[in-house]
């Protein structure tokens, strides 16, 4: 394999586009606000997803430039391209930048395809919801990579705030107003996703005595597994309770919305059964999702049968 190739390969790999599958949650708005078939609306939303995917790659960016040091001690961690030099701390700084910068072009242009318009001879600033967001995303995993990360708990509401965010980011860009629901179910969801990768890095720590990060010292299995169980719950409740809500009935004028419940609660016991065991050690949700089948069966189930009960 040619150097150039190596060299590409590590930029490529240096941005983990396998983790851009989280920025499916910019569609949220448009699946649920049944705007699918709408292309206006889609075509909003893809162009963030564009924006989100490329702030995202700046982020990790930032993320292997700050862990650096700690990732040439972990026995997975010291491969990643910085860790292991073979992209420049230059290089990937100048990388960051070019994505920031693509993803707030990007974000910019979805209303306005100019920054400034002309109007009574004054230059006026156009801003929307849609250009802020990605802005304000990046500038918490900022705060998050320098900062927040470091203090348990406040590190899991910064993850599931980023979703939060791209959800929000999608509803804006496809016109489309988010509902209290959503945003409650992707909050709690994401906290609980989150706490469960905090449980398989203790597992990490407690069987090689390596911190997969600063802090996994301060998360403790006697309030971690019972929160684990609790959120997992309040998931699955709050999920119920959207299905039977009157303003989601006379929407969707569909009595029996609650079955889908049941893939639900599929979904979130083969994920607890996944993170428990212990060969699924080290295993990221992203992973999870990309290698488990019976998860993916699971939730493609249930998104064709919300598909068809909403269009």
């Amino acid at each position: 394999m040619s150097t150039k190739k190596v060299k590409i390969d590590s930029y490529i790999t240096l941005l983990r586009p396998q983790q851009w599958i989280k920025n499916v949650f910019v569609l949220l708005p448009v699946f649920f606000g049944q705007q699918l078939t709408s292309w206006p609306a889609l075509r909003g939303a893809l162009l963030m997803v564009v924006a989100f995917c490329l702030a995202s790659g700046g982020i990790y960016c930032l993320n292997d430039l700050c862990d650096a040091d700690a990732d040439r001690l972990h026995p997975q961690k010291r491969l990643r391209p910085i860790a292991s030099g073979r992209v420049s701390r230059r290089s990937a700084i100048m990388l960051m930048g070019v994505c920031w910068a693509l993803a707030m072009l990007v974000s910019f242009s979805i209303f306005h395809f100019s920054l400034f318009t002309f109007h009574f001879s004054l230059f006026t600033f156009h801003f929307s919801l849609s250009t802020f967001l990605v802005p304000l995303y990046i500038l918490l995993n900022i705060l998050y990579s320098f900062w927040l990360k470091h203090i348990a708990g406040l590190d899991l509401l910064c993850i599931s705030c980023g979703f939060v965010l791209r959800v929000l980011a999608g509803g804006a860009a496809a016109g489309i107003v988010v509902s209290g629901w959503l945003l409650t179910m992707t909050l709690l969801l994401t906290l609980f996703i989150a706490l469960g990768k905090r449980r398989d890095e203790m597992a990490v720590y407690g069987m090689t005595g390596v911190k997969p990060r600063r802090n996994i010292g301060s998360y403790r299995p006697e309030w971690v597994n019972p929160a684990l169980v609790v959120l997992a719950l309040t998931v699955l409740i709050c999920y119920v309770a959207y299905t039977l809500s009157d303003e989601v009935q006379e929407r969707l004028h569909y009595p029996y919305l609650y079955t889908t419940s049941i893939y639900v609660a599929a979904a979130i016991g083969r994920y607890l059964y996944v993170i428990v065991r212990p060969s699924a050690l080290t295993y990221s949700p992203t992973r999870i999702l990309l290698h488990d089948r019976w998860l993916q069966i699971t939730l493609a189930v249930w998104l064709i049968h919300f598909a068809l009960i909403l269009y």
